[in-house]
């Protein structure tokens, strides 16, 4: 199965979600994204990151524009799939994809 590294999660929500992708199989890693980097991707051979976008005042682009050039071994990208609890408006979801990265509304 695949390794999603859950990036910036709340103490109540990271280890639900650890929790369900766990149970199908999933190896879940979850760290804040000051620890993120090429060699985090290499040690747990990550196939997708997960990051919350949900904080208050969170802005994408400083650790996004990171995410976003890291590479597999293969040399292909890091799918980066994040979300927010609460609707952003068309200009930050257009910030988020012009990063990379894939921006989901989770309630």
């Amino acid at each position: 199965m695949a390794t999603i590294l859950l990036v910036d999660f709340d103490p109540q929500h990271g280890p639900r979600l650890s929790a369900a992708l766990l149970s199908r199989g999933h190896s879940v890693p979850m760290v804040n994204g000051s620890q993120v980097s090429s060699a985090a991707v290499e040690k747990y051979r990550i196939d997708l990151i997960v990051v919350n976008l949900t904080h208050e005042g969170s802005d994408p682009s400083s650790d996004l524009s990171k995410f976003c050039h890291l590479r597999k071994a293969t040399g292909l990208p890091v799918p980066i799939l994040c979300f927010s609890g609460f609707y952003r408006g068309p200009s930050f979801e257009l910030r988020v994809e012009n990063l990379g990265a894939r921006l989901v509304y989770a309630e």
